[in-house]
């Protein structure tokens, strides 16, 4: 039996590179080929050990307001909600699988494992490898409302079946990619592996925060980016914060109290502001946060 990994991928840097090169290495001493995708140039090591390999500059991330994962908290003894919205990753992971798929099975293969680059290749991974399902899926953890999207085994008559069914409309209609996954096991009437699939890397956004000054300070800010700006102090240390905004060259000098602990500019945002804040001597300058080249948004709800 021909067997070939379809390998998602997303390598910005090296520490994901050397998982990627080390999974397809393991893979090949298992005998297994590999296709590999991706939206970024890979080195020549990769692509010299790799059977296949597509390059695609399609990376299909869903932004806000279209789509986003969204988080929120709250922050005693205030009633709003701090929201960060990250692009919705979900999608474009499910894209690559499916165009994964679509050329995998123009290929002289039999057995097919869609997969993640940086899966955890062990003792029950190995198993599964050497002993194809045709069509298993596999769980998140226990709490979980789908199926997840780091590992599948599918025969080529049934890696048929799936791209029909990965549509950007279907995936409005869930949640989350997984439930998703959900669906496409529900179709073909696939099985549930009692094992958990591991990978090494735990996906989260850098700007991803809810404090946007120095912890040294003596509160703590969060700012609203959506077409008027807003910023929400909370976790006051002192009862009396005086500091200085600068929104486009106008200054502000704002004195903020726990029960008046929100200043909106009136004006609109143009989607490159230049925003600084003065306290104590010191100035930040929050000015990437209102990039129109940001993929990241937060909000006060």
């Amino acid at each position: 039996m021909k067997k070939l990994a379809l390998i998602n991928t997303y390598c910005n840097n090296w520490e994901r590179l050397n998982l990627l090169h080390n999974n397809i290495t393991k893979l090949k001493e298992l005998g297994i080929d590999s296709l590999v995708y991706s939206p970024l140039p890979l080195p020549k090591e990769i692509t010299e050990i790799a059977d296949f390999t597509i390059i695609s500059k399609e990376n299909p991330l869903l932004r806000w307001p279209e789509r986003a994962m969204t988080s929120w908290q709250t922050f005693n003894p205030y009633p709003e909600k701090l929201v960060v919205a990250v692009p919705d990753y979900g999608w474009a992971s499910l894209y690559q699988y499916k165009k994964l798929i679509e050329y995998a099975i123009t290929l002289d293969y039999d057995h097919f494992y869609p997969m993640i680059y940086d899966i955890v290749i062990d003792e029950t991974l190995i198993n599964i490898l050497n002993n194809p399902h045709p069509k298993l899926f596999f769980n998140i953890d226990k709490s979980s409302i789908g199926l997840a999207n780091n590992f599948l085994s599918l025969s080529k008559e049934n890696a048929k079946k799936l791209p029909p069914l990965m549509v950007k409309e279907k995936y409005f209609e869930c949640s989350i990619a997984e439930e998703l996954m959900l669906y496409l096991c529900n179709s073909i009437e696939g099985k549930i592996s009692p094992y958990f699939i591991k990978d090494e890397i735990s996906e989260i956004h850098p700007l991803q925060t809810r404090n946007f000054v120095p912890n040294h300070f003596d509160f703590n800010l969060f700012i609203d980016t959506t077409k008027k700006f807003k910023f929400f102090i909370y976790n006051f240390k002192q009862n009396l914060i005086n500091l200085t905004l600068k929104i486009n060259g106008e200054n502000f000098d704002l004195t903020l109290t726990p029960e008046n602990n929100i200043f909106q500019y009136p004006n609109d945002l143009t989607g490159d502001d230049h925003v600084q804040i003065t306290y104590n001597n010191q100035t930040i300058d929050l000015s990437q946060f209102y990039s129109s080249k940001i993929d990241i948004s937060y909000w006060i709800d």
